[in-house]
């Protein structure tokens, strides 16, 4: 409703959404309204729709005329939009959508022959003209309209414009066709201006949340870290607390060395006793094993001695 200026006597056709009434009222506008079908909410064919054209709307008498979705539904919209440009006042403006015959959906039906008011096309069997941008924009200007604004409006799956929305301006004079073309450049350089506008923003937009995820990223990554760090700290902490037990068992370790110390000189001093000790042994087992062996040899000494001597002094006694 920003296309409304406020304090204007506005001729709407079609239904009006309560919370566009009440808008329109709150900017303290006169509302005349033109229902298409009082039995439906929505803009449908009608038996009376087709003979708008023929509708007597006076002469200088609103301020704004809101057409939405209506030219392509009455037998003649020329005669439509001449009605139009003399019961608006000068300085008013004629504010008009049109569904976009060239949509993708319906080029695509066209080329398989199919039909184009189906399969997701922005037609309805209400639409008895067909307009694309440029023949939307010479049905205005051939009324005596000068484009002041032409915007694409893109459907949801973003295949391309739905449909096309175009604020124009009544002529004074007519003939004024270099002034015509000027305003339709300058509708439809503001109209790629206003795509290229929202290409940023949805870049921008897309590029903010990028940013933001790799803000998270990297706040994760930085909790990540010092999480790390934390855990490094700790384990430095540990290995330091270890590095001082091991020193002082260390420590203790060389101190019971150093007590062992004299107790293992005395043990090699009790061992080289002991090896000494099995040596004498060694020797005295020896000694009397060899006195063992000779003894009977010594005693049998004397004792044959002492018998060969008896012996030879017994002839000699006898005789």
């Amino acid at each position: 409703m920003a296309l409304v200026p406020p304090e204007s006597s506005v001729l709407w056709f079609g239904p009006l959404d309560p919370i566009l009434s009440r808008e329109l009222e709150s900017r303290s506008c006169r509302l005349f309204a033109i229902p298409i079908d009082a039995t439906d909410s929505t803009v449908t064919i009608a038996p009376h729709l087709a003979d708008l054209d023929r509708l007597d709307l006076g002469r200088a008498r609103f301020d704004v005329a809101v057409v939405p979705d209506i030219l392509g539904r009455v037998r003649e919209p020329e005669a439509m939009l001449d009605a139009l440009k003399i019961a608006l006042r000068t300085g008013g403006r004629l504010i008009a959508t049109v569904p976009n015959a060239a949509h993708p959906a319906v080029r695509r039906a066209l080329e398989m022959s199919l039909d184009p008011y189906r399969g997701g096309s922005p037609l309805d069997t209400g639409q008895t003209r067909l307009f694309t941008r440029d023949s939307f924009c010479l049905a205005i200007e051939e009324a005596g309209f000068a484009l002041g604004r032409l915007d694409s409006v893109d459907d949801d799956e973003g295949a391309g414009p739905a449909a096309w929305l175009a604020v124009a301006y009544p002529l004074p004079i007519a003939g004024l066709d270099v002034l015509q073309a000027q305003f339709r450049e300058l509708a439809r350089a503001r109209d790629e201006s206003d795509r290229d506008a929202r290409q940023l923003r949805e870049l921008l937009a897309q590029t903010r949340d990028a940013l933001d995820s790799a803000h998270r990223r990297a706040e994760d990554l930085a909790a990540q870290d010092r999480a790390s760090h934390a855990a490094m700290i700790d384990a430095h902490d540990a290995l330091l607390l270890r590095d001082q037990e091991f020193r002082a068992t260390a420590g203790e370790l060389l101190t019971r060395l150093e007590e062992l110390e004299p107790l293992r000189r005395e043990r090699d001093a009790a061992h080289r006793h002991a090896l000494a000790a099995e040596s004498r042994c060694r020797a005295l087992e020896l000694r009397i094993e060899h006195v063992v062996m000779e003894f009977p040899r010594r005693l049998a000494r004397p004792i044959k001695r002492f018998l060969h001597g008896r012996g030879s002094r017994s002839p000699s006694s006898l005789s």
